[in-house]
């Protein structure tokens, strides 16, 4: 087809204020239960999803995403707060708390490219935090990231973009942790 044109998405800016708002008020009501919609399991109705669940991953997925454009704009002052909300939310959902229900429930329902939040993530966190914060949430990435297939990503992405004190310091907490990071 000739002289057709490829369609290419607009990416609005995005406030990061408001969005840290909004992540605000996400958490509160997951931790809340807004999002828990318990129902008793059968074998009829196992795989059924409870809408509060698909909301909540949707959700999930559109605040990571425009965590993403707040690093891309060069914002990681307001993308590292978001993430790190957003992650933290993550982590308790998969240490099973009740913030949404399903029979499985996991990270690997988060729409989007998990990686591509991660690597915004740790580029944020890259140019704003001291080495002692970058190390602190790199090894709760890679912690996570070790049950996950991320690990390698994570690490690769942090050993790129991190500057010299970042760097020492996260090998040496690395090999405190005894985290491994090569397959």
């Amino acid at each position: 087809m000739q002289g057709a044109t490829r369609l290419v998405p607009i990416q609005l800016p995005v406030d990061g204020e408001r969005l840290q708002s909004a992540i605000h008020t996400f958490s509160q009501a997951s931790l809340a239960g807004v999002y828990y919609a318990p129902f008793p399991i059968n074998a009829h109705n196992f795989s059924d999803i409870p809408e509060e669940t698909d909301a909540w991953f949707a959700q999930l997925g559109n605040f990571l995403s425009q965590s993403t454009t707040l690093t891309d704009q060069g914002q990681p002052q307001h993308a590292c707060p978001c993430f790190g909300l957003l992650y933290e939310l993550i982590e308790q959902m998969e240490r099973g708390e009740e913030i949404v229900f399903a029979e499985e429930v996991g990270s690997w329902r988060i729409p989007g490219d998990e990686k591509v939040y991660l690597r915004a993530y740790i580029r944020a966190l890259a140019d704003t935090a001291t080495p002692e914060a970058f190390t602190e949430a790199a090894i709760a990435l890679l912690r996570r990231e070790s049950y996950a297939s991320f690990i390698h990503t994570v690490y690769a992405t942090a050993i790129r973009v991190v500057n010299t004190q970042q760097k020492a310091q996260l090998k040496a907490a690395i090999t405190r942790h005894q985290i491994k990071i090569k397959p």
